[in-house]
């Protein structure tokens, strides 16, 4: 059997080059000064003699600039080599990282629908704060600010379960309803994060709250009166507790919506579901400036 050939690493080749040409030039100056020297002794004279040191010395000197050129290159190249393994080892230990540690939420249970409570609306014409809101993607915000009056503003709250890696924040960047064969889409009114996910005690599940912007004269939403949404697809993106996020769609399939009489919010069962996932999770600070808001 013949020896295995050993694996050329091109890594290695800017060190093993340049050590090899550093004891090259020692060599070959080391020849050259021992010759000339020689020669200069050989040879009487001191007219010979004086341009024969004179030629050692710049000699010797231009064979150190040389060496030293080439020492500091070698360093600077192992110095890169050593960044870029170190750069690679980062990078899947933060693919291992994120692998094990992404969260994602199962909506489950009811879907309610409700209008607004008038305290909070009556906050949010103070402070203006948008930062929990989406809008219907053809209003704009600044007439919101100006007439608040002519737009309606409902509250949106779903159940869902928690993985074994529980979620920390969660971040919609689309809305899109589907009502009558005709499409509502909506949209975060700033990037900062635009939902809650609050814990029901008595039911023992999470709850994912967000607010909605419509016109009053919209045909997505007429008080007193059951929305028939047969679905809604959810862009939207998940951050776990330990900071890694994983960005997909869901969509939600609805029958027989119904309204509460007590409370006056729209309920939709949750009948099936669809998530997938957009790419692969990754690790993240924050998830309120990960997302552009889509038109």
């Amino acid at each position: 059997m013949g020896k295995k050939k050993k694996k050329f690493d091109n890594k290695k080749q800017p060190i093993s080059i340049g050590v090899k040409t550093l004891v090259f030039i020692w060599i070959a100056v080391f020849v050259i000064i021992v010759t000339l020297f020689a020669v200069s002794q050989a040879i009487p004279g001191e007219i010979i003699e004086r341009p024969t040191y004179y030629i050692i010395a710049i000699v010797i000197s231009f064979a150190s600039f040389v060496m030293t050129t080439l020492f500091s290159v070698s360093i600077l190249n192992h110095n890169k080599m050593v960044r870029e393994i170190n750069e690679v080892n980062y990078a899947r230990e933060m693919r291992n990282f994120a692998a094990s540690n992404y969260g994602i939420v199962t909506l489950v249970d009811y879907m309610l629908m409700s209008e607004e409570i008038n305290r909070y609306v009556e906050h949010l014409k103070t402070s203006r704060d948008f930062k929990l809101y989406m809008r219907e993607n053809d209003i704009a915000l600044e007439d919101v600010m100006k007439n608040p009056n002519d737009y309606n503003f409902l509250t949106l709250r779903i159940p869902f379960t928690l993985p074994s890696k529980p979620v920390a924040s969660v971040r919609f960047s689309r809305f899109k309803f589907t009502k009558e064969n005709k499409h509502h889409l909506f949209v975060p009114c700033t990037t900062a994060n635009n939902a809650l996910v609050l814990y029901n005690e008595s039911e023992k599940l999470s709850n994912v709250v967000v607010n909605l912007i419509t016109k009053k004269t919209s045909a997505f939403y007429t008080p007193d009166t059951v929305i028939p949404f047969s679905k809604i697809k959810l862009n939207l993106t998940m951050l776990s507790l330990l900071g890694v996020s994983t960005t997909g769609w869901i969509e939600l399939y609805f029958t027989n919506p119904e309204k509460l009489e007590k409370s006056g919010a729209n309920r939709y069962k949750i009948i099936s579901s669809q998530f997938k996932v957009d790419g692969f999770p990754t690790f993240v600070h924050s998830i309120d400036s990960d997302i552009e808001i889509q038109e």
